[in-house]
């Protein structure tokens, strides 16, 4: 018998299968790896910077009873260890004496932090995918089609393949670009934003280093107090420097002991607090009568006025003044 054509078809068979093996392998796609680059994603500040272009005006009440020197110091120390929490560029920090009722007399420190400009963030770019328009011959009776064959169908989906490949990794640079430049702004932001606010509270701490102990008067003048705060924060933020958008907020540093407190008829009727978030820490809570009835008629007696002010009020009297202030305020 003669193997000899046997052989040959076998031959001719395995060489066949050796083709289609190599044609399989090579149409075999091989994602194009994007160009190597640092991984970025926008960081997030500590606060918007849309937060921080809107203005804080605070004006904090200081009473500088000569028999209260011990709280004044107090009242310097919480507000030089929440400075730096609760400012931002562009602020401005007014302080007074309760009982002087004259804004010559009763201001003894006014500094405003240097304001910054918002991030300069690049353009956001076009992730559309490019558009390919198939090549149609000059002959409009002939329209091109996909070829039916086995390898010719691997190789259009091997170019397809590769074509979606090199648009993902060129769309995936070029959004880590824009990331890293968003990045990078943010973090010049951050540095000026934190530069501001470290300039802020130490001219405020050397002020505070100069003042004298007290206001060496003895008549608390809280109503009177109050109505001059609230005239002095409307008529400040309507220049036009803050353009009427601000955000206002009193401190009063005092134990609110006014005979007029459970008079009512006695109590001046001009004072306007609307808009205002008033915070009043009273000392004698925290270090003589916290959590006993005299704390709770003090804020009783009180919370009516500044309710019939249209203030938003809180009241501060337990041993973490700092840290309760801080988180109040925080914007």
């Amino acid at each position: 018998m003669d193997l000899g054509p046997i052989r040959r078809r076998l031959t001719i068979a395995l060489i066949a299968s050796v083709l289609v093996f190599v044609v399989l392998v090579s149409c075999t796609f091989t994602p194009i790896d994007p160009p190597p680059f640092t991984v970025c994603s926008p960081i997030t500040p500590a606060i918007s910077w849309k937060d921080a272009s809107q203005p804080r005006l605070l004006y904090v009440i200081v009473e500088g009873n000569p028999a209260y020197q011990t709280d004044v110091k107090s009242s310097f120390t919480v507000l030089s260890h929440i400075l730096p929490q609760i400012s931002e560029p562009g602020d401005r920090l007014i302080m007074a004496w309760m009982e002087q009722d004259t804004l010559d007399k009763a201001v003894f420190i006014d500094v405003a932090a240097n304001p910054i400009s918002t991030p300069a963030f690049p353009p956001f770019p076009s992730t559309q995918e490019p558009t390919f328009t198939p090549v149609i011959t000059s002959t409009p009776a002939i329209t091109p089609t996909m070829p039916q064959s086995t390898i010719g169908r691997l190789a259009a989906t091997k170019n397809a393949a590769g074509t979606q490949a090199a648009m993902e990794a060129t769309t995936t640079w070029t959004m880590n670009e824009y990331y890293c430049s968003v990045d990078e702004a943010l973090h010049a932001w951050e540095k000026l934003r934190q530069d501001s606010k470290d300039d802020f509270a130490t001219r405020v701490n050397d002020q505070m280093t100069q003042v004298p102990a007290g206001s060496h008067e003895s008549q608390s003048n809280i109503f009177e107090a109050l109505r001059l705060a609230a005239k002095t924060l409307k008529q400040e933020c309507s220049i036009e420097k803050y353009h009427g958008d601000c955000n206002l907020v009193i401190i009063v540093f005092s134990d609110m002991q006014d005979f007029r407190q459970n008079l009512p008829n006695l109590q001046p009727q001009d004072i306007d607090l609307a808009n205002m978030d008033v915070f009043v820490v009273l000392w004698k809570c925290k270090f003589t009568y916290d959590n006993t009835p005299l704390c709770a008629q003090k804020v009783n007696a009180w919370s009516t006025p500044l309710a019939a002010y249209h203030a938003t009020s809180e009241f501060i009297s337990n041993q973490n003044v700092e840290v309760q202030l801080a988180t109040s305020m925080k914007r």
